[in-house]
């Protein structure tokens, strides 16, 4: 058991004990959060964004296929071009671990990939 300071108290240190241990949560992978969206908007919109050639010139089509039409145009292009950054980022990062330790092959299944997180959304 912790030992408790100052500023904590027993009940604290003791909900800090009891509380799980998150698997799969890297520390090292930023999160970013996009206000006005919902994990679930979150998930419809990258799943459209995905199925179209050029989504940032045709948000509109995106928006209507992701069941987005309520929201703005501009937080739509946000959420695109944050969503376009934010992977090019991730894939050059990877590409350069791959370079810079390349992978073991540690049994059957394709290895993992770049990923991001946005909001609650991998």
């Amino acid at each position: 058991m912790k030992k408790s300071s100052g500023s904590q108290s027993k009940t604290e240190n003791l909900n800090d004990d009891k509380r799980p241990k998150l698997q799969g949560t890297s520390q090292n992978t930023p999160q970013y959060t996009v206000e006005g969206f919902t994990d679930a908007e979150l998930r419809r919109f990258v799943k459209s964004y995905v199925k179209f050639a050029v989504p940032l010139e045709r948000l509109e089509f995106v928006a209507r296929d992701a069941q987005l039409v309520d929201k703005s145009l501009a937080d739509l292009k946000h959420l695109g071009e944050l969503l376009h950054n934010s992977c090019a980022s991730a894939i050059q990062e990877y590409e350069k671990q791959l370079k810079d330790n390349p992978p073991e092959d540690k049994g059957p299944g394709k290895p993992k990939g770049a990923f991001i997180k946005i909001g609650g959304v991998k």
